[in-house]
């Protein structure tokens, strides 16, 4: 019987050389795997840039839509007072040119540079039409700006944008009273939104309605505690040389009240008013002059 060669540890050993060509093999697979990853993730950004570029510059548009022909007709249509004319005049309308050609996000982008213009949507209606309708702010009180060493008229909206007015004629806002004592931040080439504006435009709506002859002699309001979180007032003069505190809230409630005190001294022929504080709840504090 054929004896069994007795291995040594040596002959049990795993070959060098085996083990070298392994981790070689090993290394090679790792760096296809991340060559492939990185080779997709390439593909994939070069894919999504490109499904951009064709966007962005409208190739999409020129592929899939209609032929399209010479301008003919701008639809026009706003909520405000920017007249069609005037839009045209300033450049802000396409000039006559192939559909196509036509950059609609360029048009959008120079309207929404007038301040007083909110929103504008431009699109095209094939083959020859564009479709333009923008929605303007409404002012809700006049501001004074020193700009350049001359003073210039700004109007407030109710959202708090101060705008520079266009297409506004000067005798529908001459009633409007002057704001004063707002924070005016430059910022960019508009001014910064201030954010009470809602309760001057409430105050001087109702007031318009339910006093107006008192509101014709309203000259400014005073806003500036109007930011106040324990006591936000408003304070009126008037041409007669009267103040009127508002309270930010309830404020046709405090109008109810001013309507029966001006009835009242009305009745009672009493000019020599120099003060009303209706920002107390449940009072009036009427203050006289001193006669000298």
């Amino acid at each position: 019987m054929p004896q069994k060669k007795t291995q040594s540890w040596q002959d049990l050993k795993p070959s060098s050389k085996k083990r070298e060509n392994a981790t070689w093999r090993a290394r090679i697979k790792l760096v296809f795997i991340w060559f492939k990853r990185i080779f997709l993730l390439a593909a994939f950004c070069a894919i999504a840039f490109g499904a951009f570029y064709v966007y962005d510059n409208g190739l999409i548009e020129k592929l899939l839509t209609p032929s399209t022909e010479e301008l003919k007709e701008t639809i026009y249509k706003t909520d405000g007072k920017i007249s069609k004319i005037w839009a045209k005049k300033h450049g802000y309308l396409p000039k006559p040119q192939n559909l196509a050609q036509i950059d609609v996000k360029q048009i959008q982008s120079n309207l929404l540079k007038i301040s007083q213009i909110k929103s504008a949507d431009v699109a095209k209606i094939y083959p020859d039409k564009i479709s333009i309708e923008i929605k303007e702010y409404s002012p809700s009180a006049r501001v004074a700006i020193a700009q350049n060493r001359k003073v210039r008229e700004y109007m407030l909206s109710k959202e708090g944008v101060i705008f520079s007015p266009v297409c506004i004629k000067k005798s529908e806002t001459a009633d409007l009273p002057w704001i004063t004592g707002i924070p005016i931040i430059q910022k960019g080439p508009n001014f910064a939104a201030y954010p009470y504006a809602e309760s001057i435009d409430e105050l001087v709506k109702e007031a318009r309605l339910r006093v107006p002859k008192n509101f014709s002699t309203w000259r400014t309001i005073n806003a500036r505690e109007l930011g106040s979180i324990t006591l936000p007032i408003m304070i009126v003069s008037t041409t007669e040389n009267v103040k009127i505190v508002f309270h930010a809230k309830n404020i046709k409630f405090q109008l109810e009240k001013l309507e029966y005190i001006l009835r009242f001294f009305e009745e009672e022929g009493l000019v020599n008013v120099e003060k009303i504080d209706l920002a107390l709840k449940g009072r009036a504090i009427v203050s006289l002059r001193k006669n000298k």
